[in-house]
């Protein structure tokens, strides 16, 4: 490790075995290597993003407070299970709402995860596609969530 420039360091990851075995098999090792590390990552950023939103600090749960931020810039990261298809619809000034807030107003919206990705790289903001362990803790949240800047 120490022979790595201190911006890596923080990113490399350790493996104690001394792996040695033709190309195709070190592929593989390396990727569930990697796929083990997500995983990790991931299970720790949806507690992250819960602890803060439960604790009434930065954060949503739920399409309609996750859209509702998105519409107000104040989201920096969102995190949704990828295996999710969130319905809702798009107001005529442009803000994004969940299903059933906004009836009689706007349009229906067939692609709204496209549409919370777009808002959110279009604002600054971090996105997270969640699956396994990770997701299921947004099971009771729409599958849906984000740490906010305010």
């Amino acid at each position: 490790m120490d022979a790595l420039p201190t911006r890596l360091r923080d990113v490399a990851l350790l493996d104690p075995r001394h792996l040695q075995s033709d190309r195709p098999a070190l592929a593989v090792d390396i990727a569930e290597r990697l796929r083990q590390d997500r995983a990790g990552r991931n299970v720790d950023l949806s507690r992250r993003v819960r602890a803060a939103a439960l604790g009434a600090q930065r954060g949503a749960l739920g399409l309609s407070e996750v859209v509702a931020a998105l519409n107000e810039g104040r989201v920096e990261h969102v995190i949704y299970d990828s295996a999710r298809r969130y319905t809702g619809g798009i107001g005529p000034d442009g803000s994004l709402f969940a299903d059933g807030e906004r009836i009689g107003l706007g349009t229906e919206e067939p692609r709204l995860l496209e549409r919370i990705v777009e808002r959110a790289l279009d604002t600054g903001a971090r996105v997270t596609p969640l699956d396994g362990s990770a997701a299921g803790r947004l099971a009771d949240a729409d599958g849906i969530a984000a740490l906010l800047r305010w």
